[in-house]
């Protein structure tokens, strides 16, 4: 399994992250990752040429739902008050006007990039047979 040694949803974050860099740059993309984690995307990918440049969420996902990985698109964080305790968690569903690529990365070491205009429900997306094209 790929997530079997993850100690967290942030470590498991974390190596989908760099399992899609690495797919990604096999296949001859050019990769760049933000420096600062505040984008609506995970990394950014270019081209051959480096004209065009686009931007990829990065989601990751352990869970089937009727034999199929299923994946939550929804994002949280955490607010904190002046003493440093959980005030509120902000959750935010997936909006496609924000990065161009959806790239889910599975338990079995699969990993999908699907274009944004595919993705119509906002809160999770079954990977169904439909998006086997867009395995990479």
């Amino acid at each position: 399994k790929m997530f079997e040694n993850a100690q967290s949803t942030k470590h498991q974050g974390s190596i989908s992250l760099n399992f899609a860099a690495a797919k990604l740059a096999v296949l001859g993309y050019i990769i760049s990752l933000p420096t600062i984690d505040c984008q609506d995307y995970d990394l950014v990918i270019g081209d051959h040429s480096g004209n065009r440049f686009r931007g990829v969420q990065v989601k990751s996902t352990n869970r089937k739902r009727y034999g199929n990985f299923c994946v939550n698109l929804m994002n949280g964080y955490r607010r904190y008050n002046r003493l440093g305790r959980i005030k509120n968690i902000k959750k935010k569903s997936f909006d496609s006007n924000h990065s161009d690529f959806l790239c889910v990365v599975t338990g079995d070491k699969d990993c999908y990039l699907i274009p944004r205009h595919i993705i119509k429900n906002k809160f999770s997306l079954n990977l169904t047979n439909n998006l086997k094209k867009y395995k990479i």
